[in-house]
């Protein structure tokens, strides 16, 4: 099951999506410009570990765009298409 979880404290959001028993995230931190990310995107970290799941399919299922997403309904259509890839 694939979960995506987005938690604001001290002035960082902290992003975390879980797929295949694996934890993948990164910060969102203050910096002079507004924020930056510590780590790279949902879809690199996933490449890296899973290399049979490209970049260019993940950004198609949406995974880029989960940290941008307001919509509960987009996010949950995402963690869907990626559930079929577990």
């Amino acid at each position: 099951m694939a979960k995506y979880t987005r938690t604001y404290e001290n002035e960082i959001v902290k992003h975390e999506l879980t797929f295949r028993g694996e934890t993948f995230g990164f910060n969102m931190v203050p910096d002079g410009f507004g924020r930056r990310g510590d780590n790279k995107c949902f879809e690199y970290q996933i490449n890296e570990k899973y290399p049979e799941l490209s970049v260019e399919l993940l950004e198609e299922i949406g995974v880029d765009m989960l940290s941008h997403e307001d919509d509960e309904d987009a996010v949950l259509h995402t963690l869907n298409l990626l559930e079929e890839y577990e």
